[in-house]
């Protein structure tokens, strides 16, 4: 299961939560990977177990991309926190972790959220993050057939618009309360989107 959050966190998130939260158990390992954010990762990490706290799920270390795979290839859930997605990119791409969840999402429950969603997409061009790293490539995993701009409001479509344009690729708005759901039954929206053609 993939799920894409436009970037929400309990108690807005809680509908979109409750979508992969019904699929575990209290036992089951939630890996964390807080790499996008620019600021403390262990405070990040410490709020991620504070908003779990509230599904009394506790099971949650954090992965370092760098050095925890024993930890993001035991883990039932593996929770991609946002931040800075050039960072983030940079970070997954560098470490092989970009392969490895390409190779492994369809076994595991993978949850994007904001620049987290954004990577899955064909062309991270359409975050919100400053490019910090001077990336190059700025191809997405790739896993979904379009590009997703996360906290998206109204005042942000036509940029999006030249970016879809530009990549004559779709370009998908995603609201904070919102989230596109990929699982074997298909996709799935939770609450609205704006979907934006190069037409």
């Amino acid at each position: 299961m993939l799920v894409l959050n436009g970037g929400s966190y309990y108690p807005e998130s809680r509908k979109i939560d409750e979508e992969w939260i019904q699929l575990i158990s209290k036992k089951d390992l939630i890996g964390f990977v807080p790499a996008a954010t620019v600021r403390s990762e262990k405070e990040y990490f410490h709020f991620f177990r504070n908003q779990m706290a509230n599904y009394e799920l506790t099971n949650i270390p954090s992965i370092d991309l760098y050095n925890d795979w024993e930890i993001a290839i035991r883990a039932k859930v593996i929770f991609i926190a946002g931040g800075n997605t050039y960072k983030l990119m940079n970070i997954m791409n560098t470490s092989g972790f970009s392969m490895f969840i390409s190779k492994k999402y369809k076994e595991k429950i993978i949850v994007g959220n904001s620049a987290g969603a954004v990577v899955f997409g064909e062309d991270i061009k359409t975050a919100n993050s400053d490019d910090i790293i001077g990336m190059r490539d700025t191809k997405g995993l790739g896993l979904v057939k379009y590009s997703i701009c996360p906290h998206y409001t109204k005042d942000k479509y036509t940029r999006l618009k030249n970016i879809s344009l530009k990549l004559n690729k779709k370009v998908i708005g995603l609201p904070e309360k919102s989230a596109i759901v990929i699982d074997k039954k298909g996709e799935r929206v939770i609450n609205d989107i704006e979907i934006i053609s190069p037409i």
